[in-house]
């Protein structure tokens, strides 16, 4: 959906954001990050750890694929396949 508002508060007002995700939890903080994005906020830092995106529906609507422009740092943590 689109924001229905944009941030307009001061700079000295502005929200440090930090966003986490595990697993398909990933795909929504990027998502939430790009909401942000909208409104004008920033992400002082993304971290997601082992990130998912199995369905193939969820990167064609949201485009979720690349970390967005608004957020300063991210780290993808990502767990050794072989561990199972």
């Amino acid at each position: 959906p689109q924001p229905r508002t944009a941030y307009t508060g001061s700079d000295e007002d502005r929200p440090t954001i930090f966003v986490f995700g595990y697993s398909r939890g990933g795909y929504i903080a990027l998502y939430f990050c790009k909401y942000l994005q909208q409104i004008g906020l920033g992400v002082r830092y993304l971290g997601l750890f082992d990130a998912v995106d199995r369905d193939i529906s969820m990167d064609g609507r949201y485009a979720t694929s690349v970390v967005p422009s608004n957020v300063q740092t991210c780290y993808h943590a990502i767990r050794d396949p072989k561990i199972g």
